[in-house]
């Protein structure tokens, strides 16, 4: 007897499952015409700005990077703390037990989690991808589109609005850069915009979409 899975949006980290995203709901198929400026147009007014791309092991591997300190603080904290303190008990067994074996294994093991505390992100990003994968589709094609109020993720399993005003972090780097929502129904929301995919008028529009909205790059 097989099982079927569902597969989920790897992206979104949920506090309970919402039918509704602010401010729409999500939509398998959405439809939309074309307003008389040329841009898309849909019941919720006109796509700004579209960015469409291929996601990168490399992309996701900078994003784990530089998210792996917001979302995953707690886990950084403890591992951190664990680490260190594997490695000042392992002592207490070469002095007065001598008991070189288990300082060594205890030692090692401190080694290992106070790493995981930096280098966590690594396998993160591994697992990520694995699911962006079966999630997406190979190659990971993803769009992004940028309206008035708010940006929408295109998915798969239908799209995801997301408030520029639930906006927490901005981080611009170089020719990509990070979007972080925390809205109702998810915990938090991290979003990959590729700036490598807008021409250079496009890529002017998404900096004053972004100002205009009020969302600092932090």
């Amino acid at each position: 007897m097989s099982k079927k899975i569902k597969v989920k949006d790897p992206s979104v980290k949920r506090k309970r499952y919402n039918h509704n995203f602010i401010p729409g709901q999500a939509t398998a198929n959405p439809t939309g015409s074309i307003a008389s400026n040329g841009s898309k147009k849909s019941l919720i007014g006109d796509v700004l700005l579209e960015n469409t791309f291929i996601l990168t092991k490399e992309m996701n591997k900078r994003y784990a990077r530089h998210t792996y300190g917001i979302f995953q603080k707690k886990w950084r904290r403890n591992t951190f703390i664990a680490g260190l303190l594997l490695m000042l008990v392992s002592f207490v067994f070469v002095y007065p037990l001598k008991w070189y074996l288990v300082w060594l294994l205890l030692l090692v093991a401190g080694n290992y989690v106070f790493m995981m505390s930096w280098l966590g992100y690594l396998y993160g990003a591994m697992v990520s991808y694995s699911n962006f994968k079966e999630f997406y589709g190979e190659p990971v094609t993803m769009t992004v589109q940028f309206y008035e109020k708010f940006f929408r993720v295109v998915t798969p399993k239908g799209n995801r609005d997301f408030l520029y005003a639930n906006i927490t972090q901005r981080i611009e780097m170089g020719d990509m850069a990070i979007l972080v929502v925390a809205q109702e129904g998810i915990v938090q929301h991290g979003q990959i915009i590729d700036k490598k995919a807008f021409a250079p008028l496009e890529l002017s529009k998404y900096y004053d979409i972004l100002e205009d909205a009020g969302v600092p790059i932090s």
